[in-house]
This record gives C-alpha cells, structure tokens and sequence, in this order.
C-alpha cells in the first residue's frame, strides 16, 4: 500500500476494522503513523501547494476557522528545519498569549505536532525553540512591532495577519527581517478586509491558498459546528469565516472594516482605564422564535473621551432570561449605569430589574441613523475601540444598511445607546449632546 494511501484506508474501514488493524501495527509504526504528515494532509496543506513556485518565496493561507490553518503552518516550520535546513525562524503571532498557546503550546501548535525526536525545546523566558540540531526559532508578538526591528530570519510564519493590531508596521518590520539565504514565509489568517491584505493578494511573489471550515469538518468537535456553522452558514459573515473569502465593503452601511480599533487589555485594565461604564438595553417585545432580539451591549470612556466597547451579549431571551445576563454584566465589568430605551414596553425593564440597581429609562424620538451618525463620526476619528471577538456586532455595523433594511439593529442601538449615555456622563465639553439625541 502506498503511504498516502493509508489515510484514506483507514477513513473507509468501519471502527472494529480500523482498531484491529492498528493493533497489528509496532509501537514504532504508530509513532511513524501519527506524525507523518504526508499520511493526513490534504493536498492544499502541502509544501508543493504552499510554493509551487520557486519564483514565489511567500505563501498566503486564507481560510475560514478550524480549517487546518495552524496545523498546516506547523508542518511547513518541521519540514523547513528538518528537510529544507533553515536555521532561523521567526513565529508571530497576534497578540503573545496566542504565539504561546496556539502557534507553540496549542492542540495543534509545534509542541504537540512534533515527533519526540524533533520536538524542540521551549525556553518561554526568552521567547525561544531550541530545535534539535542547532536550528532556533524566535517567538514574537505583533502587538510590540519594535522587538521586530533588526531582528533576521530564513523562515517565518505570521498567524492570524487580519487580527494584528499594529498590523501595517508590523508586517514590514517582519519583511525587513526576512533576509538571510533564501527566505521564505507563510501567512495564515481568517481574512477581514484591509489595505494590507488586498496589497498581499496583488502581489506576485505571493501563493495563495485558499480554504473553507468545511475542509476539515472530519477534525471539528460537534459543539464547534453546532455554535458556529450553523450559526454562520448562508450568512456574510459566514463567508469570511467559514469560508475564508475577502469580502467588500456595503455602499450606504454606516461603518466598515477599516473604522475598527481593537484593545487588547484585560477586563481589570479595562475597568480600571474606564471612567464610567453603561449597559444598555434595547428590549424585544416578544420572545417568539422569530422576534427582534434584545440587545445588550457594555461600553466604557476613559478620560480623553475614548469609547470602550467591552461586551456584545444580544439574543432572544425571555424577560426572565435577559435579566440574568444583565446582572451578570451589571456584575462582572462594574457597571455604572444601565440604561434601556422605553419607546416599545414602558417600564417593562424597570418593573424586571432589581430595585437596587442604577437605572435610566431613555425615550429616542429621532431616527436610529441619526442617532447613529454621530457615534460613526467617533470611529472615523479612531477614538473607539473593541474588546477582540465582537464578531456579531461587527458584522451587524458593517451590514446595516439604514435606507434599505427592514430588521431593527439590536446591537447598534444598544451601543449608540450607552456612547449617548457615556458622553453625557463623562463629558467635560459637550454634555448637552446626550440630551439632544435621546430628545
């Protein structure tokens, strides 16, 4: 049987076969079974895909989530020490708590996807690999571009590119790096739309690969495609995560893709740099499976008037249910004031909310775009900024479209409520904005 037969085989035999015939199989051989990569990669995940071209030195993996993309890096760092002999690897990743635990410590990361006799050994001090046979790798963070200045390689991988904060500078000071022999570099990343990337995709000394969730759904625990396949599929967000497809900009939305600024501080920095925090409650006015859903959003400024957005909890909940997770917010983040709009259901959110609790009911008498446009002006000023992993809101700011869309935005709503509500608050110049967009 030819060895990249095997994979197949193996997929095909039913699981008493599958067992009976792995027994049969030396410790070595399940050794050598486990770790040879050209058994298990799909054609896509291959050196010969990734450079096709000795006259393309780079390679762009763009692909949905839970596709294989960290696995596939991984194998192209083994196969560049071990076979191709490079000597000097840089692994960035977006922030240095996923370089650590995803590009090295991870399920699919270096440390677990490497064979005992070229695992290399990881001194998380100094942020290095130490691989069998002299070859080093350096572990960096795109978040601190200036520990990238200088720094040489033959080899790099760059995780999640569309996630670095600091992504332009960067990305060059890992180009400026990449000198020494005959260089070489994989980026891997879920795509959102930016400059950078589009300049990636033009360029011709880039391979592009391409791949869906669906390549590796064999691979995926049920709970992952239960919460974010089917929750994503058919949708524009699905198509980027799922699918790893670029997409554009909607001429007439409000904000798109390039107004986002992200914080990568912990819930007590956060807490600590907020001068004041709101929840605001956009209530549905039934629970039907079919109804609008109740937004919840958290949000905070700090001194300069900066805008925090610290948490997106929106779903269809009972009265019951979204009290819950009101406190539960209320709770965690220390909130302030909350804040709910009484147009539909009076004092619905009143009568269900403790006593004890900080409460103002607002009235919105002008139309959701104009009170939204002036939180737009915000984020094109960059004063705003998202906790990472918003997607839903995202998604919902990116899309919504004011002349044309017929669905209530849950989300944005929440969220122009509490900025309406920090300014007022924490405003020192214009308190009186916040009276002239609930009024």
């Amino acid at each position: 049987m030819q060895i990249n037969e095997l994979a197949t085989v193996l997929a095909r035999q039913t699981y008493e076969e599958r067992c009976s015939f792995l027994a049969g199989l030396t410790l070595e051989e399940l050794s050598h079974l486990k770790f040879d990569w050209d058994i298990w990669a799909r054609p896509n995940q291959r050196w010969e895909a990734l450079w096709p071209d000795p006259e393309k030195p780079f390679s762009l993996v763009l692909a949905g989530r839970g596709s294989g993309k960290t696995r596939t890096a991984v194998e192209a760092v083994r196969r560049a020490v071990y076979e191709e002999g490079y000597k000097y690897i840089s692994i960035i990743g977006a922030t240095a708590t996923d370089a650590r635990q995803i590009c090295v410590c991870g399920e699919s990361g270096i440390l677990n996807c490497f064979p005992e006799n070229q695992r290399p050994e990881y001194h998380p001090g100094i942020n290095e690999l130490s691989f069998p046979g002299g070859a080093k790798g350096f572990i960096y963070s795109a978040d601190a571009p200036e520990r990238l200045r200088g720094k040489q390689c033959d080899f790099f991988w760059a995780d999640e590119l569309c996630a670095w904060q600091q992504m332009r500078n960067s990305y060059d000071q890992v180009m400026f790096g990449a000198r020494l022999g005959n260089p070489r570099g994989i980026i891997t990343t879920t795509p959102k739309p930016s400059e950078l990337l589009n300049e990636i995709l033009a360029d011709p000394l880039y391979t592009i690969v391409t791949g869906s969730t669906y390549d590796n759904i064999a691979n995926l625990a049920p709970a992952f495609l239960q919460q974010i396949v089917k929750k994503y599929a058919g949708t524009r967000t699905g198509d980027q995560e799922l699918f790893g497809i670029v997409l554009k900009d909607i001429q007439g939305a409000l904000w798109n893709t390039e107004m986002f600024k992200y914080t990568d501080l912990g819930d007590e920095e956060l807490m600590d740099k907020c001068v004041s925090i709101t929840l605001a409650i956009d209530p549905a006015i039934s629970t039907t499976v079919n109804s609008d859903a109740t937004g919840i959003v958290v949000a905070g400024m700090d001194r300069d008037e900066n805008f925090y957005v610290l948490e997106d909890v929106t779903g269809n909940f009972t009265p019951n249910q979204w009290r819950e997770e009101v406190m539960r917010m209320y709770d965690k983040w220390g909130v302030d004031q909350i804040v709910a709009e009484i147009n539909v259901g009076g004092n619905l959110v009143q009568a269900n909310l403790p006593k004890n609790v900080p409460y103002k009911a607002v009235h919105a008498s002008r139309g959701k775009a104009l009170r939204a446009e002036p939180v737009v002006g915000y984020y094109e000023q960059g004063k705003c900024f998202h906790r990472r992993g918003l997607t839903e809101l995202e998604a919902e700011m990116c899309n919504w479209i004011p002349a044309k869309s017929t669905k209530s935005p849950n989300r944005i709503d929440s969220m122009v409520y509490c900025w309406t509500n920090l300014l007022g608050v924490g405003s020192r110049s214009n308190g009186c904005v916040a009276s002239r967009l609930w009024d």
